[in-house]
């Protein structure tokens, strides 16, 4: 759920929180004060998401080696998008390099086109990718590369078009959020400061640890 868009409004939820507290403001005007602030023009810039479906065959694309020849002998462990885009950036520096990748019927990690019969009609579903936001640079210029068709998909909503929260069956207002948010900020907030930054397995904390886990 690290990278889900669930998750990013969760945190963006958080920070309106914390940023309205520091001013003493409730946060719908916090949110009132951000959309008069800014144009169409710039929330557009800011916010464009574009969708992109990533086919599995990336290594078929992969480029020859080229230019000087190397001795160095690199194993990559996993097939996922960062094991195969380490793999492409090192072939197009001229590299080669070995995957290692457990299953022996695709490559995609997480990221798997369904053919199961999941749908009707024999439609299959790309499972398990996230929205490509606009600051996805190297996900974009892939995307560009390899041919794969994009959509911007704030450009296709309709004027005045908002967020909205669906759960459990219904319609989930942002105010009702917001009242189902604040007896857990606070929490969070302590997590986050007993946590610290960075975790790594040569600088942590306790916390930090347990939630790693």
């Amino acid at each position: 759920m690290a990278r889900t868009p669930t998750l990013r409004k969760l945190g963006r939820l958080a920070a309106e929180h914390r940023t309205a507290k520091a001013l003493g403001i409730p946060v719908a005007e916090l949110r009132g004060k951000r959309a008069e602030a800014l144009s169409r023009r710039e929330f557009v810039k800011r916010g464009a998401i574009i969708g992109a479906g990533i086919a599995a065959a990336m290594p078929a694309w992969f480029p020859r080696p080229a230019g000087a020849a190397t001795s160095a002998r690199i194993a990559i462990v996993g097939g996922g998008i960062a094991g195969l885009t380490a793999a492409l950036t090192l072939a197009d520096k001229g590299v080669a390099s070995t995957v290692y990748e457990a299953s022996a019927e695709r490559v995609g990690g997480r990221m798997h086109s369904d053919r199961s019969g999941y749908w009707t009609d024999g439609q299959i579903s790309e499972f398990c990718g996230e929205l490509i936001d606009t600051g996805h640079l190297t996900i974009r210029h892939l995307a560009q590369r390899f041919g794969l068709d994009t959509v911007d998909l704030v450009a296709a909503q309709p004027g005045g078009t908002e967020d909205t929260f669906f759960f459990n069956g219904g319609s989930y207002p942002v105010e009702v959020a917001d009242d189902d948010f604040k007896p857990i900020h606070k929490t969070l907030q302590d997590q986050v400061r007993a946590t610290g930054y960075p975790t790594t397995y040569q600088t942590h904390t306790d916390a930090g640890v347990f939630f790693d886990r």
